[in-house]
């Protein structure tokens, strides 16, 4: 009896990965689905569209400034923007007993320009003008979370009905 050739073998190789991507197409759903289900998603796979970024936000139960990692659909093109973004976005709702922030829940983040080591932040009005101390509360909060994805910035400028205010 003969050996069988290489093409037989090639054939069977050719038939088993038909079998095998076959198989995977007809399972993926329910594997992802099981997947999603897990909770484990971020430890299997990384999310191309999801970022890490440093927010600052105040703990409730000391009022002390806090750094908080959290995951964030990408938005801009820097991982700076996408910081901002989360910030006035926070507290999380299953972190709204851990922390708290002193931006006001209306506030605008508009944009943001990186000029050398300045950091001009396009807001609305309401993060310049009102009540000084929370004004400053919300500040401090915008400027470590600033500092903190971006090592380099030295100065922060708001920027508010075209006008810059330093912080």
């Amino acid at each position: 009896m003969k050996p069988a050739g290489p093409v037989f073998f090639i054939l069977a190789l050719l038939a088993c990965l038909l079998i095998v991507g076959s198989a995977y197409l007809v399972l993926r759903p329910s594997i992802n689905a099981a997947i999603e289900e897990s909770g484990l998603g971020p430890l299997i796979a990384e999310d191309a569209d999801i970022r890490q970024v440093t927010v600052a936000l105040f703990d409730a139960s000391d009022s002390s400034l806090v750094i908080k990692t959290v995951s964030v659909k990408k938005t801009g093109a820097t991982e700076l923007h996408d910081a901002m973004v989360a910030l006035f976005a926070s507290p999380y709702p299953e972190d709204a007993e851990l922390y708290y922030t002193a931006i006001p829940s209306d506030a605008r983040f508009i944009g943001l320009t990186l000029s050398g080591v300045n950091c001009f932040i396009s807001v609305s009005d309401n993060l310049v003008s009102g009540d000084r101390e929370v004004l400053s509360l919300a500040q401090a909060q915008i400027k470590e979370t600033i500092f903190r994805n971006n090592p380099s910035v030295r100065s922060v400028i708001l920027v508010a009905n075209e006008r810059e205010y330093e912080i």
